[in-house]
Parts: structure tokens; sequence; C-alpha cells
């Protein structure tokens, strides 16, 4: 669903919220991924406050797998695990 506004904001089910917010209070900030799936029927942002960084917008499963990979390996090497 949509809210009106320049840009629009989008709305995610209740069972995203739960688990966001879940990860959001349990998890390390560097855990958390938030990925949004690139739709032409839905413009516009989530009102989720989570770091650029961490959020992966995605066109199709192709797409998700290689950018999911990219964040990974990166967050990996931060910890010298890569």
């Amino acid at each position: 669903s949509q809210l009106p506004g320049n840009p629009p904001s989008l709305l995610a089910s209740a069972s995203v919220c739960v688990e966001l917010g879940y990860a959001l209070q349990c998890k390390r900030s560097e855990q958390i991924i938030l990925a949004r799936q690139d739709r032409e029927d839905f413009t516009g942002h989530f009102p989720f406050e989570v770091p650029s960084q961490q959020q992966i917008v995605f066109h199709n499963a192709t797409d998700l797998s290689a950018q999911l990979k990219t964040l990974i390996e990166a967050q990996l090497k931060r910890y010298g695990l890569v």
C-alpha cells in the first residue's frame, strides 16, 4: 500500500514490520539487511531507519543474489573473515 506524498511512502505488511522491529531491537546494526524489490507499480520509499549501505533494491532473483553476495562479503571483510 501507499500513503500520499512526494514521493509516496510505502506501507510494508504487518509481518515485515514486526520482523524488522525485532531485528532492530535484538540484533547489531551490521547484522540487518533490508531488501526491497523494485516494482513499477509501487513507487516511493519505505519509512525504515536502516543505513543505506544495508539496504538492497533489486529487480529480479539474479540481481538480488549478486547484491547479497557483494554486501555479505563486504561485511565479512570488516571482521577479517574473508
